[in-house]
């Protein structure tokens, strides 16, 4: 968790981005399409947000699902509806997000290997060592230790071919990167 401001007088409190993320589709792809017009205060507003960076939202409609599956949530805390699915729909949402984190990270993780990759090519290995070792360096900053394990696992099996081959460059790199 890191902190945010929150609100106009840049207050902060604990902050989740994943709490803010709900997926476009169920497991199976399947959505269904919702419309409603607002008032242009309200559109203002909605932009206002995104472009804040304050929250995950990269589009409106990223912060419309979460606006109305908060509302949701929020209206059967206050009285249960009958045949809600909001057990299920919570169930299916982790899922979906444990599945979108996984491709985020094997995406993060190949591109990385493309840059490396790039920079051997062009016959720059320093740029490359300096490269892993600040990656390495942001990822031992992880909070979450299964995300921090994975992905220091993944680099350890990509990677540990070139910090053997230079160790005492890998070594004197990481240790600039902490300073």
């Amino acid at each position: 968790m890191t902190k945010k401001p929150n609100g106009a007088a840049g207050h902060t409190e604990s902050y989740d981005p994943s709490h803010y993320i709900v997926p476009g589709q169920d497991h199976h792809g399947h959505s269904v399409r919702v419309w409603c017009r607002v008032q242009p205060t309200v559109d203002h507003e909605i932009d206002a947000i995104i472009q804040s960076k304050n929250w995950p939202f990269r589009v409106k409609g990223d912060f419309i699902r979460y606006a109305i599956y908060d509302a949701v949530k929020r209206l059967e805390k206050h009285k249960p509806v009958p045949n809600s699915m909001v057990v299920v729909a919570d169930v299916i949402m982790d899922q979906c997000k444990q599945a979108d984190l996984w491709v985020r990270f094997k995406s993060s993780i190949d591109s990385l290997e493309h840059t490396v990759k790039s920079f051997l090519d062009a016959g720059n290995e320093e740029e490359a060592l300096k490269l892993l070792s600040n990656t390495r360096s942001q990822v031992l900053k992880l909070e979450e230790a299964m995300w921090r394990d994975q992905y220091i696992a993944e680099l350890d099996k990509r990677f540990s071919h070139l910090w053997a081959r230079n160790k005492s460059k890998a070594v004197r790199l990481d240790r600039a990167t902490k300073q």
